[in-house]
């Protein structure tokens, strides 16, 4: 998705000079049950990595288990929960929130 000019110069009336204004899509929080489903692979391979640095088990035929570095050391894992934390919906009382979601009033306005 590309920025579009809206139009007119300047900041929007509130928007104080060198600040845009963002406009964040509220998903409600569908992509989160694909998301904690997904978590569960590289959970698994992370738990499965650790256990073959703890015990290499070297009298069976099997090698430790050797993940791309895009998966090892729980870099996927580090990624998907930061996207849950990203897209989790406002917790009650957040502040800054008032009539939008965390999200939107997070990043509402850019520097």
């Amino acid at each position: 998705m590309t920025e579009q000019p809206t139009g007119h110069r300047g900041g929007s009336e509130g928007t104080a000079a060198g600040q845009r204004t963002v406009l964040v899509v509220d998903l409600d929080g569908e992509p989160l049950a694909p998301l904690r489903a997904l978590e569960e692979i590289p959970l698994c391979l992370g738990t499965w990595e650790d256990d073959d640095r703890r015990d290499p088990n070297t009298d069976t035929d099997t090698e430790p288990l050797r993940l791309p570095a895009s998966l090892a050391g729980r870099v996927a894992l580090a990624a998907v929960q930061r996207l849950l934390t990203v897209l989790a919906p406002p917790s009650p009382g957040d502040p800054g929130a008032a009539g939008c979601s965390a999200r939107t009033a997070a990043t509402s306005t850019h520097r």
